[in-house]
C-alpha cells in the first residue's frame, strides 16, 4: 500500500533523525570526520580510476593478441545475401 509523503497517520517505517539529534558533536569532531570522509572518498576515486585503467589496458591487450581489433578480410555479412537482379525481370531492381 502506497502513502502519501509526509503523512502523519502513516510515518515511516524507518524515520529519518531529526538534525537536531547531531547538534552535541562538537565542531572539531564534526571537522575531523568530514575530513576523513574526503580522505576516504579520494582514495576509492584513485584507486577505481588506477584499477579501471589497469583492466581497460589488459582487455585491449587481449583484444589485440585475439585479433579482433583487426580489420575482416571478408565481405561484410549483408553482401554475402545481396541477390543479383533477375534478368527474366525488366523492372527489378538490386537489392
Amino acid at each position: 500500500m502506497n502513502f502519501p509523503p509526509n503523512d502523519p497517520d502513516n510515518p515511516p517505517i524507518y524515520p529519518l533523525r531529526p538534525k537536531e539529534d547531531f547538534s552535541d558533536i562538537a565542531p572539531e569532531r564534526r571537522k575531523s570526520a568530514l575530513k576523513e570522509a574526503n580522505k576516504f572518498f579520494l582514495i576509492l576515486l584513485i584507486s577505481g580510476l588506477i584499477l579501471g585503467g589497469i583492466l581497460s589496458f589488459g582487455l585491449v591487450k587481449i583484444l589485440d593478441k585475439l585479433g579482433l581489433t583487426e580489420k575482416p578480410n571478408h565481405p561484410p555479412h549483408f553482401d554475402l545475401y545481396r541477390r543479383e537482379p533477375n534478368p527474366t525481370q525488366p523492372n527489378a531492381k538490386k537489392i
